[in-house]
């Protein structure tokens, strides 16, 4: 687990990287910053990060999931045409690079949200925190 000094805002790894805290210790044990040095008695657990690569994938029976994404763009296209009358082509008088920055800044949002939730309800394994090992900002 990531910790930030609630003194000097230097970000820690509980495993380790304090005076006084090991693995597993409780967010709420003081500790020694090893930067500045000081006591303090919060430690502030950071964001989960999704940086970290997965496993690999197992084989099961589970229909593929490119079967899966190429039926919803079929549906996609289907709702598309009825919409707007014609299907997606090049050349629409639509800024291409604007709608795909707009749809996937709207795919960030929902994936969050749903990473949110399951970290929230424990419906997700643990996800280790977003700097472990790294001073920097998100």
């Amino acid at each position: 687990m990531t910790y930030v000094c609630g003194s000097c805002a230097k970000m820690m790894l509980g495993s380790g990287k304090f005076n006084s805290l090991g693995p597993g210790d409780a967010p709420d044990k003081q500790g020694n910053c090893d930067n500045c040095g000081k006591v303090w008695p919060i430690l502030i657990p950071l964001r989960p990060s999704l940086s970290r690569p997965e496993p690999p994938p197992t084989t099961n029976s589970s229909k593929p999931i490119w079967e899966l994404v190429i039926a919803d763009m079929r549906e996609r296209d289907r709702e598309g045409r009825k919409k707007y009358g014609t299907p997606l082509q090049a050349f629409n008088g639509r800024d291409a690079l604007v709608d795909c920055y707009q749809e996937a800044l709207d795919l960030a949002v929902y994936l969050c949200q749903a990473i949110e939730e399951r970290r929230q309800t424990g419906a997700t394994k643990e996800i280790p925190t977003t700097h472990e090992g790294s001073t920097g900002g998100r």
